[in-house]
């Protein structure tokens, strides 16, 4: 357009700004939003496999620290609990240092899984307090609340071998019930 004259340069130059300031607050904005800035999404990577024997026990005890933490401070957790946990921490990174070296440094995050890694093996023996903050740091969501309210439906309407046809026609009776129950109140 501003070949052919329709559009000055000046307006050019000010809806490239105005594209510009859009971007930069898009930016923002997913930024603010994302999950990296949780304090749990941030100190989780302390029960990766592969950090565990790569980085220093001081920097994992740091993070693991601050997970408890904020564990804590959301009542997830009781400080007791947490206290029992620390050392039983630096007691299966001296173990995976030790005798699941190999298998740890070959961890891979495409083709296995946290929880058959911690769980699966055997050898590995996790102390129960451990175990039930490494159980709770894999399960927990940081705010999918409408995929939560998916399962809490199915849960309630799901048949063994249901089909899909069926399953989504008991959705939608459950929610019209629900409706009309509300309209009746």
């Amino acid at each position: 357009m501003q070949r052919q004259d329709k559009v000055s340069s000046t307006d050019v130059k000010a809806f490239e700004k105005e594209a510009a300031i859009m971007v930069i607050s898009i930016v923002e904005k997913l930024s603010e939003k994302s999950p990296l800035n949780y304090c749990l999404v941030r100190t989780a990577d302390a029960f990766d496999p592969v950090l565990m024997v790569s980085s220093t026990s001081l920097h994992l005890r740091n993070k693991m620290k601050k997970l408890l933490t904020h564990l804590v401070s959301l009542k997830i957790i009781s400080s007791t609990l947490a206290e029992k946990a620390m050392p039983q921490y630096l007691e299966l990174l001296t173990t995976l240092n030790q005798d699941h070296f190999e298998n740890a440094k070959a961890f891979d995050h495409q083709d296995c899984r946290l929880d058959d890694f911690f769980f699966q093996k055997p050898t590995l023996k996790i102390p129960n307090e451990l175990k039930s903050i490494l159980k709770l740091v894999l399960v927990i969501s940081h705010g999918q609340a409408s995929v939560e309210r998916g399962f809490n439906t199915n849960k309630s309407i799901s048949i063994v071998n249901s089909s899909e046809k069926s399953m989504v026609s008991r959705k939608i009776i459950c929610r019209k019930t629900v409706y009309f129950c509300q309209l009746l109140s």
